[in-house]
């Protein structure tokens, strides 16, 4: 049966509450036959670029969306309760308004544990009409003017002890609010959700449906089937309650009994049913919404276009002298760069054996590659960032990774290593066959520089590009191989501590086998770090899991091995990464949301390294190394000592 999944959440949104990856979003609603999926994260939009990658690759419909955390027109800093409103985007330049809407939300003077927004400062981001609004689940904007306690209604074992709850003015209430709302989004762009796929155990559902449908039919708003999936298949259930169980340092044994016992348990709901999945349509008529609602969901789906939001790297424009072009200001660069460096050179050609017209040859072949993808201009900002470092004596790395393959960053000072001495390639540090008409693959530089002074350079590029310009990126913190079993077991209880760590400590960290785990997903097998210990260090498992002939788990411990290769690569954490920044040649907030990092009292942008290069964002790595500023320490003691000598 066809219908469309209007509220929905991913790992890289929702984090440490869903663990649906988007891939398996996008396969779960196709088996189903469902026309069209929404991602609405609570208060994020982290996980837009990878959710529509996927459906892409699929040819599936996806809509994006957020579930925002609305605040109270006058209330106190102070206070932690909010009520949710999912907003949807019908084109781009609805999405667009989302980003704007997630970034003031995020603001220093609205944020606060979470990202928040009243209704009347999410007003000014919806005058076009390009954003849909969905209210009325439990624990949404509609549903606390409905119930003067939502807290107490949800936990009500029975209709007659939820009837206690409802405020007595709730029809005329509810109905000033949904006239805001349509006065706010338009009143074709206002539906109310009817969820009921979990009223056995929240029996308040029923009561919100009864009310809902009673003002859809009043003032003439069409209701929706709602879902509020956190992951995907029912079974999945277990899987969520592993993260959360580990989220509140407790094991799941302690909680099921904590609920037992009446305890206050966060996110109890989770625990109490496994109802939170991506239902079929069938599954929702048998939960009690009709044909209609789920036709209305069809309906919301139709209003959405599709839409891309990825594109061509955006290179921000260096600055050139003298009416230059970039192209030809890089190429005068290198030539400085060479007549500084000739000594060493001439050494290199006659150690080597090389002449000047191999070093002729190579710079001309770099150079053509890159002017032909229009990427001087990314090379002279980095050029720009190590000339101040240089300037102002900051010690940076001699040239890290792949990026010392290049003659011209030797040339231009950015890399100490000559690149034809050491053989080393120029295409393993950017190849033109990785780029295509619609996609630049961008170069990848690493810089290295004092960890005290990174705050200076930094401050450096901003001024240089001005502050809108230039941001700091998130990073996710993910479940691998042995954190994910770990977890597990731990969550379970499975054993001591000291036996779980004895298991664990066999499992390598990703980087150990990344060529393993590459060719795993090139045969089409699932590159778990777990399986490949399982099939590669079977004997220090033996005792606790092992692999049947059949290809499945058997052993003791079977089952929770297979529970973490299931949770392998979920989200578990958002930060600031340690040296990914991007900077553009317009505000970074028209193309990204910006999120504030709690940790360090900074706005900073809401997408990862990957989202934000399929964006066409460009991004650099400027990375505090510790070690550098120790080094500088100890040239700077040596020299004092020596100056001292000197004097005596």
């Amino acid at each position: 049966m066809q219908y469309a999944i209007l509220h929905n959440h991913t790992h890289g949104g929702s984090l440490l509450d869903a663990i649906s990856k988007p891939k398996d979003i996008v396969q779960r609603c196709i088996d189903l036959g469902i026309t069209a999926c929404a991602m609405t994260d609570h208060g994020s939009i982290s996980a837009a670029v990878d959710f529509l990658s996927e459906c892409k690759k699929k040819s599936f419909k996806g809509i994006l969306g957020v579930e925002l955390y609305i605040t109270k027109e006058k209330e106190e800093k102070a206070e932690r309760d909010l009520s949710h409103l999912i907003v949807l985007s019908k084109n781009l330049q609805g999405w667009k308004s989302l980003i704007k809407l997630v970034t003031e939300s995020n603001q220093p003077e609205n944020f606060y544990y979470k990202p928040r927004l009243t209704l009347e400062k999410l007003k000014k981001y919806c005058k076009d009409g390009n954003l849909i609004c969905v209210d009325g689940h439990l624990g949404s904007c509609l549903s606390e003017i409905l119930f003067t306690s939502v807290k107490e209604a949800a936990k009500s074992e029975s209709e007659e002890e939820v009837k206690k709850y409802i405020n007595k003015e709730w029809v005329a209430d509810c109905t000033t609010h949904i006239n805001y709302l349509q006065e706010i989004f338009g009143k074709e762009n206002v539906f109310l959700e009817i969820q009921l796929f979990d009223s056995r155990n929240i029996p308040a559902t029923k009561l919100l449906a009864r009310g809902y449908r009673y003002l859809g039919k009043k003032l003439d708003v069409k209701c929706v089937a709602g879902t509020d999936a956190h992951y995907c298949n029912k079974e999945d259930a277990t899987l969520q309650r592993i993260v959360l169980a580990n989220s509140v340092n407790r094991t799941l044994k302690d909680l099921i009994g904590g609920l037992s016992r009446g305890e206050d348990i966060p996110m109890a709901g989770f625990f109490k049913s496994s109802q939170y999945y991506i239902p079929s349509g069938e599954e929702l008529l048998q939960f009690g919404n009709t044909q209609e609602e789920l036709n209305n969901n069809l309906l919301v789906a139709s209003m959405c276009e599709s839409y891309d939001i990825t594109g061509r790297p955006i290179l921000p424009s260096f600055d050139v002298p003298d009416g230059k072009t970039s192209a030809e200001y890089l190429k005068e660069l290198c030539r400085i760069g060479w007549t500084k460096k000739q000594d060493k050179i001439n050494d290199v050609m006659k150690r080597k054996g090389f002449t000047k017209e191999d070093y002729a040859k190579r710079f001309q072949t770099e150079y053509d590659a890159l002017i032909k993808f229009g990427l001087a201009d990314y090379f002279l900002i980095v050029w720009d960032i190590f000339n101040f470092v240089n300037e102002k004596g900051i010690l940076c790395g001699p040239g890290r990774g792949s990026s010392a393959g290049s003659l011209i960053l030797y040339l231009l000072d950015v890399t100490k290593i000559d690149p034809l001495e050491y053989n080393l390639l120029f295409e393993r540090f950017w190849n033109e066959g990785r780029s295509t008409k619609d996609r630049v693959s961008m170069p990848d530089i690493d810089m290295d520089f004092e960890i005290e002074r990174r705050d200076e350079i930094m401050e450096y590029i901003k001024d240089k590009y001005t502050r809108e310009n230039v941001a700091q990126i998130c990073t996710f913190g993910a479940l691998k191989g042995r954190m994910a079993l770990y977890d597990t077991l731990r969550a379970f209880n499975a054993t001591t501590p000291d036996e779980i760590h004895r298991i664990t400590k066999s499992i390598p960290d990703e980087a150990e086998i990344s060529d393993e785990l590459q060719n795993m997903k090139e045969r089409g097998e699932n590159p778990s770090i777990i399986m490949w210990s399982l099939e590669n260090r079977g004997k220090d498992f033996s005792a606790y899991c092992s692999i049947g002939e059949d290809g499945s788990l058997i052993g003791p411990m079977s089952k929770y091995f297979e529970y973490a290769i299931k949770l392998e690569n979920t989200f578990k954490s958002r930060g600031k990464h340690a040296a990914g920044i991007c900077i553009s040649n317009k505000p970074i907030s028209d193309m990204c949301p910006m999120i504030y990092d709690n940790r360090g009292k900074q706005m900073i942008a809401g997408f990862d390294m990957d989202s934000i290069d399929r964006i066409g964002l460009l991004k650099y790595d400027v990375l505090g190394v510790a070690a550098l500023s120790k080094l500088h320490t100890i040239v700077d003691m040596v020299q004092h000592q020596q100056h001292n000598i000197n004097k005596d």
